[in-house]
């Protein structure tokens, strides 16, 4: 165990020296880095979503420092290979790099680097399957039940007034459609900005994170992090103000035993917790709109 932990100490560092390079600023640095969620779930307890971060890092950094598509396709790829949500970004990154382009010849595009980034997920894959069992077990992992709303479904409503597939399919459905018009919109967008695509993507990555996935566990908040660069000033600080909640919720449902009847708790706590700091946020937002608008109109004054 020692080993992996000193494994996810140098990923880590990778991970701060890549937000530092990309961003240039040390407070985003510090914001991942410094965070207690990170420190615990990403290095005391091992998760592999520290290698997701970094090649979503590294799939940043060189296609916006580098310009290199390729590259940052294949890690695209490899994060996808870990954990599959990292495909959302896929359209995205593709579009951006090709945003001088006309919307026909962009739509070529994503086919034409879809199917290299196609290629790379599967070479892992090549070296041990055997049969359609391996791709079933997606489907099984997206059946199990864990820490997510989806408990108060079984706990509170009963089939079939309200089952939980029924608002799983539901849920995927209407994830779908948004997803498609909006890399729709985006093929024919005139102007197009990193950062602008980045808030986008990071808002379906959220929709996956919390509405999507049946299992959820509070290490999965990792995967907003390598996204805090171009977010905006409510989301940097609400992505680490969830994941702290996460982390106490998860407190709360250790203490009293891992059955998954303690999960209701702690989806209870995640979603009040997080409910409160968005409203607070809101507050901060709102007095600093005020703020700014009285010292215009003294500045006007005088």
């Amino acid at each position: 165990m020692l080993i992996f932990k000193l494994v996810n100490v140098g990923v880590h560092l990778a991970n701060c020296y890549l937000i530092y390079k990309i961003s240039n600023k040390k407070i985003f640095t510090l914001l991942y880095g410094l965070n207690p969620f990170v420190l615990i779930e990403g290095i005391a307890c091992v998760h592999n979503d520290m290698f997701v971060a970094l090649f979503l890092l590294m799939a940043c950094y060189f296609i916006i420092k580098k310009k290199n598509l390729v590259i940052s396709i294949i890690f695209l790829a490899m994060a996808t290979a870990i954990k599959y949500f990292a495909i959302i970004l896929l359209p995205f990154f593709i579009i951006y790099y090709f945003r001088e382009e006309k919307p026909l010849k962009r739509l070529e595009r994503c086919i034409q680097y879809g199917c290299l980034f196609l290629m790379v997920f599967a070479i892992p894959y090549l070296f041990y399957i055997r049969d359609g069992q391996v791709l079933s077990g997606l489907l099984i992992q997206q059946e199990k039940l864990a820490k997510s709303f989806y408990l108060i479904i079984t706990e509170y409503f009963r089939e079939p007034t309200l089952s939980v597939s029924t608002v799983n399919h539901f849920l995927l459905g209407a994830f779908t459609i948004i997803y498609f018009f909006t890399c729709v919109i985006l093929l024919n967008q005139k102007k197009i900005t990193f950062r602008g695509e980045m808030k986008k993507a990071n808002y379906f990555i959220m929709a996956f994170l919390f509405l999507l996935i049946t299992n959820f566990q509070p290490w999965y908040i990792i995967w907003l992090f390598p996204l805090i660069i171009w977010q905006s000033a409510n989301n940097i600080r609400w992505i680490p103000q969830i994941a702290l909640i996460s982390e106490f919720a998860n407190g709360v449902f250790l203490t009293y035993g891992e059955g998954w009847q303690n999960g209701i708790p702690f989806t209870f706590i995640l979603f009040i917790g997080s409910l409160g700091m968005w409203i607070v946020n809101q507050k901060i937002k709102k007095n600093i709109l005020i703020h700014q608008k009285i010292e215009r109109r003294h500045y006007k004054a005088y």
